[in-house]
């Protein structure tokens, strides 16, 4: 069994690769690891999800992969934690100088603990060597993943000043960036996005404001999204210059240069009319963030981390859980909720006891004297 892990080093590919094990009764950890991840695939996880676990535990099953699960002892574990924890690059050799994120390593080690556990409920272990570890705690809210509303505002801007020009792309790019900030959606929903879901001809009045709203189907299952007749106004826009496509999804990639998408050279007339993925909402915003000048973050997280602080403080925990999909307040409020300073200080003095008694016997002391 190794006893330092390799795939830590700046010399290691940023990729490594699974190894492919040997034909061998014993069930060593890289067969129970597809296993594993076949049994996510099963139980209906997003292709996200499994994305996730086998990024995490990539580096854990290439030290472990030839080992037998159940000799993997609570020692080895706690040898691959602390190498891990010491390292002075992130793994894959991502050559930044930097030692891995709290945040990182917690999640590191909250996939190994899964993974035991489900190997547990499996039969494979009868006791699980990672029971004793605990991730690191670390405030969420301080990493600072938000856009700022100046940067959003200036991307607004240079967006609507694109689109003005009637090219069908930056129409397109238009509508999606305030379908961002409106609904709050997360990259994948809105690629996921359906035409049949928009209910442009229902919409709700509340004072002044036109409200409307669509079906988006994302991590929680089947919800509503709201948003403005602003952003209403952008997607009829768009949706009259939409190429009639054999898809139903509301974003289509584009040609920028052949609107017809039909010229027979052109490598971006091939791709035009595809369902557009979530790495490319990512694209868009990434680059009207540049066009915009902007500094900070720019990708379609980032819209949305900047409204859940918004609706968060000036509509409540509750609404803002709604907003965000999410499928329990316990994790709008770990990522969203800072507190609420200024409502404390008025509920003390509407109902401090001592102050109570304070103004109760002023008027007997007064009299008294």
């Amino acid at each position: 069994m190794p006893s330092d892990y390799q795939g830590w080093d700046s010399t290691e590919p940023r990729e490594l690769s699974i190894p492919t094990p040997s034909i061998s009764p014993v069930l060593v950890t890289v067969v129970i690891f597809e296993r594993f991840m076949r049994s996510l695939e099963a139980m209906g996880r997003s292709s996200h999800t499994q994305a996730n676990y086998r990024w995490r535990l990539q580096p854990f099953v290439v030290q472990f992969a030839e080992t037998p699960i159940e000799e993997i002892s609570r020692h080895d574990i706690d040898g691959f934690v602390v190498n891990m924890r010491r390292r002075d690059r992130r793994p894959f050799g991502t050559p930044d100088g930097t030692r891995l994120a709290p945040a990182s390593i917690a999640g590191y080690i909250q996939g190994i603990q899964y993974f035991f556990k489900w190997c547990i409920e499996n039969g494979y272990l009868e006791d699980n060597p990672a029971a004793h570890l605990k991730a690191q705690r670390y405030d969420v809210r301080q990493t600072k993943r938000a856009m700022s509303k100046r940067d959003f505002e200036a991307m607004l801007r240079i967006a609507a000043l694109r689109a003005a020009t009637g090219n069908h792309l930056d129409i397109r790019n238009l509508a999606m960036l305030a379908w961002l900030g409106d609904t709050l959606c997360r990259s994948g929903e809105t690629a996921a996005m359906r035409l049949q879901g928009l209910r442009l001809d229902q919409p709700f009045n509340h004072g002044k404001q036109e409200i409307y709203e669509a079906v988006v189907h994302g991590k929680s299952g089947r919800r509503l999204v709201s948003f403005t007749k602003t952003t209403a106004r952008y997607l009829r826009a768009w949706l009259d210059v939409r190429p009639a496509c054999g898809n139903e999804r509301l974003f289509v990639s584009l040609c920028r240069y052949h609107e017809e998408a039909n010229h027979p050279t052109c490598a971006l007339c091939k791709k035009a009319c595809r369902p557009i993925n979530p790495s490319g909402v990512a694209t868009v915003t990434r680059t009207l963030g540049e066009l915009a000048g902007c500094t900070g973050r720019t990708n379609p997280h980032s819209i949305r981390h900047m409204g859940g602080h918004a609706y968060t403080k000036r509509a409540g925990i509750h609404i803002a859980q709604e907003k965000l999909g999410h499928a329990t307040m316990a994790v709008t409020e770990m990522f969203y909720y800072d507190g609420d300073a200024e409502g404390v200080r008025r509920a003390t003095g509407n109902i401090s006891i001592v102050s109570e008694q304070e103004e109760d016997e002023a008027p007997a002391s007064s009299e008294s004297s």
